[in-house]
């Protein structure tokens, strides 16, 4: 037998059905000439992208991906549908990628051609772990930052530990750092 966590379920007459992920949310501003998008929730079959206007004024789209919460396989093809579109439309944009949070830095370390050739990545999100507290937290990690460490061993040195704000226990990194740097690699 199946067991399935209640809030998952909603009763409607004789029959249950399974609650939907919460929908995606993507807000948009413009300022001068640049574009902002702010993605928050999940990107999956239930996303629907913005349809931006052709606009030769754009100079820069700056997608902030800091809320998003998973990207599953539905998810990757919309994705890659709409972002290579954009890059296409907007060819001389830069298109720049921040807040990337583990679960869209995995995607575009693992799927071939998830990001255009000429998107940036200017930084990610990387996850933290207290024991102490058991508590999850995540730091922001710029691609300039590495820039000014040069070395990898300061690099991964600098990453390894870190305090924790809501016990000053010690947090530790909770991913393999290497891995996850590499993204800075593929995007110039």
């Amino acid at each position: 037998m199946l067991k399935l966590n209640s809030k998952e379920l909603h009763h409607h007459g004789n029959r249950y059905e399974m609650s939907k992920a919460p929908a995606s949310k993507i807000d948009i501003k413009r300022v001068g000439s640049s574009l902002g998008l702010n993605f928050a929730g999940p990107i999956s079959e239930e996303t629907t992208f913005p349809t931006i206007p052709d606009d030769s004024t754009i100079t820069e789209i700056k997608l902030n991906l800091g809320k998003l919460t998973l990207v599953n396989s539905w998810g990757v093809r919309l994705w890659m549908k709409w972002l290579w579109d954009l890059d296409v439309r907007f060819a001389t944009a830069q298109i720049t990628l921040e807040q990337c949070p583990p679960a869209m830095v995995k995607q575009i370390l693992v799927v071939e051609r998830f990001v255009p050739e000429r998107t940036r990545v200017s930084s990610i999100l990387l996850p933290y772990y207290c024991e102490a507290c058991d508590k999850d937290q995540v730091s922001q990690l710029r691609a300039d930052d590495l820039i000014l460490k040069k070395t990898p061993d300061r690099v991964a040195k600098a990453l390894g530990t870190k305090d924790c704000p809501l016990c000053g226990g010690v947090m530790d990194i909770d991913i393999m750092p290497d891995r996850f740097l590499g993204i800075f690699n593929l995007k110039k």
